[in-house]
């Protein structure tokens, strides 16, 4: 079945359409019905058009979207309509997924054979594809994981499938997508309408959703969106609604009145307030008839009129959700009321529910919030139990892991919350929704610390393998360390469990970002070693990669080799056929280590293939990688404004937040080196403000230096050096050899322009560096010339040919300035012949180009 093939069918019954007030009138609304019309009429034309309507609760917003409804012309639109939640039945991408259940004809309680042939006919020659729709579903079964598919990769293949589907389905016939409540939506929802609103290519598809007053996402200032802003009713429209909602069409007058003003303009309160009055014994109620004082009580006056067996149902029902099955409100409702006729008619007949789907649905939220508001504590805690006992009797799916995990908590049984906290996490996590993972996680951890009830072995694995991949997905660093070094004791106990080599892969990553090499090189190698030793080929890969990473961050002597031997017993893991995250990553620390050497055309050849492969294969991160590499091997190549794209893509495409900022991080440097130094150091400072915030210790070490660059080039020569002397000591001290030798030739670079002059101040800037410039200048020579030779040190120790030939070259620079035209000669030729070593054309050219100036 394809997606232009569904066709809306109407509910049954009832239908939302006639929710609240939909059986009066539409009073006063003729001006935000036109403003919805107006965006359909953008629909009939073929583009794209959003309208969300918006005002306080009970105001009208779902009336009015149900007159407009019957407004549409069926024969020529289909419409889909779902809604948010914000109570237990909440869900990840939850609209989502009821519309791919309508567009697959499925009801939520299809056999997992019957799912399975429906993804199947949907898209039969997309696995990938199709695994993302499972799981957006909620079919049991697990992601891949690292050695796999990245969970940002699924996570960007589940959203693009999504966005095909409806767009698809858009083509042959317009299509109307309503969602309700959009102020309770969970990010990935809010995530999947933004995309749809930032789609370039126009097709007939209105988005109508309704949310609360204070709901402003960005995205609401797109020109396709058009707000819709409801206020209250005026006198006589509510008095009207009061009067037809009693059902007494000889109302007091001056009851009326005092109804229509305790509504105030609200036309939920003036129906509430008008079946109140018409549930009465005394026919017509009398002028001074009391009415209760608030719409809760309102809606708690008419519910406690039903007679005990509905009220202790729709009790039942509010502890379930805005939505429930009727069934499992009578199984629950039935352990606490004697038995008599079903309630449900009643209910429904009183307007206090009302036919949903499959199921029913409270009339309007507020009316579920005032019935489960008024239930006693212990009454509500025995109905969340046996509301999470007959849950787990009917599923097992893991997008009902939070409501069972809710119903556990709020039942006063916290330690049986836990399993299904962790189970809810890793379908966050596993629908790329790090935030709403790491909530989950630590909800559980919470209630672990709290109980002490310890998951098991098994349990525990996965607990600490999910939650520490969330974090740092998050950047969370310090944190992860944080939690492995004071839950030690806990995570051991997974030690025989195959989560536990990414437990400690994790941590050691963790230790690596947060400038901890020792603690991270050692839990890589013994990750490495136990996989060794069992014959886990993960481990032994997740080892392998890791110490890559450490002989990149911290290049010795012979790292190169270490970098060959460890690449080579990566790839023979699987005869050279690593799986697309391994591979990934094996190249992106072989275009780091040309970065390294100084191998800057390679590097870029590397990086270019990385970020090409990762566009293909839908990879977020890897693309982010790859074009922060790109941007890396243009900064190297003075290309300033092709590094700046290419680290604002990569920044746009990071499915991580560490990526993310290593991007943005990239892209100030270039800022700063493109010519504007106040735009540069004010991201730079951003970024390192959140790498601080975050444990992100590498990053802010990166920015240290960067920052020094943009504070001498705005002119503050002090604030400049002393930040770069800061970088190159820090990286020294952490082994980054490459970090230290790019400081000091960025020293050595702020004193050649200060010594040949071109590098001092302008006036308005002397007063500040008056005391720099008296101290340093007179020595700028010598200080140019002492950095420039720790770089080339550097360089010749460990085999950076790159930061050699650079230092050499500002070397001969500096003896130029000191018109010792043979030194510089001399330097310039040893600075080739390393460059002749090397594939760096860009420096390759420069070098020629000054010593033909010198011939």
């Amino acid at each position: 079945m394809s997606a232009d093939t569904v066709i809306e069918r109407k509910h049954r019954g009832g239908a939302p359409d006639t929710a609240c007030a939909g059986s009066f009138p539409l009073a006063e609304r003729d001006l935000a019905l036109a403003q919805v019309e107006d965006a359909f009429q953008r629909l009939l034309n073929g583009r794209m058009a959003m309208a969300i309507v918006q005002g306080t609760p009970g105001i009208g917003k779902s009336r009015l979207i149900a007159e407009f409804r019957q407004t549409l012309p069926r024969d020529q639109v289909r419409v889909i309509a779902t809604a948010c939640r914000a109570d237990g039945t909440a869900m990840p991408f939850r609209p989502f997924a009821e519309i791919l259940r309508r567009v697959l004809d499925l009801p939520r309680d299809a056999p997992e054979p019957q799912v399975q042939e429906a993804v199947a006919r949907l898209d039969p020659e997309g696995a990938t594809r199709g695994h993302s729709l499972l799981t957006l579903l909620g079919r049991p079964g697990d992601r891949a994981g690292v050695m796999g598919e990245a969970a940002d990769t699924a996570g960007e293949t589940l959203r693009q499938t999504i966005t095909d589907l409806i767009l698809r389905s858009c083509r042959d016939r317009p299509l109307v997508l309503i969602l309700e409540d959009m102020d309770k939506a969970d990010t990935g929802t809010l995530q999947m309408l933004e995309r749809l609103l930032m789609q370039k290519v126009e097709v007939p598809l209105m988005l109508l959703a309704s949310s609360g007053s204070g709901f402003h996402p960005g995205w609401l200032m797109q020109a396709r969106t058009t707000r819709v802003q409801l206020g209250p009713l005026g006198e006589a429209a509510v008095k009207d609604l009061v009067v037809r909602a009693s059902g007494c069409g000889n109302l007091p007058s001056r009851l009326t009145a005092r109804a229509a003003a305790q509504a105030d303009g609200n036309p939920l309160y003036a129906v509430e307030i008008g079946r109140f009055l018409g549930q009465q014994a005394r026919i017509p109620p009398q002028q001074d008839m009391p009415l209760p004082p608030t719409l809760p009580d309102t809606i708690m006056a008419r519910v406690g009129a039903l007679g005990p067996r509905c009220r202790a149902l729709v009790q039942a029902a509010s502890v379930i959700g805005e939505d429930f099955d009727a069934a499992m409100a009578r199984d629950i409702a039935s352990a606490i009321c004697s038995s008599g006729p079903d309630p449900v008619a009643q209910a429904e007949s009183a307007g206090v529910i009302l036919p949903y789907r499959s199921g029913y649905r409270f009339q309007h939220a507020a009316v579920r919030e005032a019935v489960y508001a008024a239930l006693p504590d212990d009454s509500r805690r025995v109905l969340h139990a046996r509301a999470a006992e007959a849950m787990a009797r009917k599923t097992a799916s893991p997008t009902a892991q939070t409501s069972l995990a809710d119903h556990f908590e709020r039942a006063g049984k916290p330690a049986e919350a836990v399993p299904h906290l962790i189970a809810a996490g890793r379908h966050a996590l596993g629908l790329f929704l790090p935030r709403m993972a790491v909530d989950l996680f630590d909800r559980a951890a919470r209630l672990i610390e709290d109980t002490g009830a310890e998951p098991d072995p098994a349990l525990t694995g996965t607990f600490y393998s999910t939650w520490f991949e969330a974090l740092l997905w998050r950047a969370e660093f310090g944190r992860v360390v944080t939690l492995f070094e004071t839950m030690r004791a806990r995570i051991d106990r997974a030690k025989g469990q195959p989560s536990y080599p990414r437990i400690l892969v994790r941590a050691a990553t963790a230790y690596d970002r947060t400038r901890q090499p020792d603690a991270a090189g050692a839990l890589f190698a013994q990750v490495r070693a136990r996989g060794e030793g069992h014959g886990d080929t993960d481990a032994v890969a997740l080892g392998c990669l890791g110490l890559m990473g450490r002989q990149c961050a911290a290049p010795a002597p012979g790292y190169r080799d270490a970098l060959r031997r460890l690449s080579a017993q990566c790839e023979g893991l699987w005869d050279g056929a690593a799986p697309a995250g391994v591979r990934t990553r094996l190249d992106l620390y072989r275009a780091w280590s040309h970065t390294i050497r100084g191998d800057i055309d390679l590097a870029a050849e590397r990086a270019r293939a990385l970020y090409d492969a990762a566009k293909a294969g839908k990879s977020p991160d890897a693309m982010a990688r790859g074009a922060a590499c790109l941007a890396a091997t243009a900064l190297l190549s003075d290309d300033f404004d092709r590094a700046v794209r290419l680290a604002d893509e990569g920044a746009e495409a990071a499915g991580g937040t560490a990526a993310h900022m290593a991007a943005l991080a990239l892209k100030g440097h270039a800022m700063t080196l493109r010519g504007n130094p106040e735009g540069g150091e004010k991201l730079l400072t951003s970024v390192r403000a959140e790498g601080v915030r975050l444990g992100y210790r590498t990053l802010t070490d990166f920015t240290c230096g960067s920052l020094g660059v943009a504070r001498a080039l705005r002119g503050d020569l002090s604030g400049g050096v002393t930040a770069l002397t800061g970088a190159a000591r820090q990286a020294s001290a952490t082994g980054n050899a490459h970090g230290a030798g790019m400081a000091y030739i960025a020293l050595g670079a702020l004193y050649l322009g200060l010594a040949r002059g071109d590098g001092k101040p302008a006036f308005s800037k002397l007063a500040g560096n008056m005391g720099f410039l008296l101290r340093e200048a007179p020595f700028a020579r010598s200080r140019a010339l002492a950095h420039f030779d720790s770089a080339a040190s550097l360089g010749r120790a460990v085999g950076m040919h790159g930061v050699t030939a650079q230092a050499l070259h500002g070397r001969a620079m500096v003896l130029l300035a000191r018109r010792r035209r043979g030194a510089a000669r001399a330097a310039l030729q040893q600075a080739q012949a390393v460059v002749a070593d090397i594939r760096w054309s860009h420096m390759d050219r420069r070098i020629r180009t000054d010593l033909a100036a010198l011939a």
